[in-house]
């Protein structure tokens, strides 16, 4: 979990990059931005079903002020092993 001021970012749009991979082959994973204040999700990723660290990016909208986010990693496969790595959220534009 994160504390994010949403007046670092412009208009409060953001993109989120993480990288991810599957525990096994055949498993779909993915991630998603939650604000924990009652908005909820407010972005998620492509499905990723490589063993391999794959590159995933997704814009999101920011709520106003200062917020909670946590980035959650879902599957398809709730017995499955999910991977996440380096996952940053940066303005949107921002080139890395």
């Amino acid at each position: 979990m994160v504390f994010v001021d949403a007046n670092w970012y412009p208009r409060r749009e953001a993109t989120v990059v993480a990288y991810l991979k599957a525990g096994t082959g055949g498993v779909n994973v993915r991630c998603r931005l939650t604000e924990e204040s009652g908005v909820g999700e407010v972005g998620r990723s492509a499905w990723v079903t490589s063993t391999s660290w794959t590159q995933v990016v997704f814009d999101v909208t920011l709520s106003p002020g200062v917020c909670l986010y946590y980035l959650q990693l879902t599957s398809e496969t709730s017995t499955s092993d999910l991977y996440c790595q380096s996952a940053g959220l940066y303005p949107r534009g921002f080139t890395l």
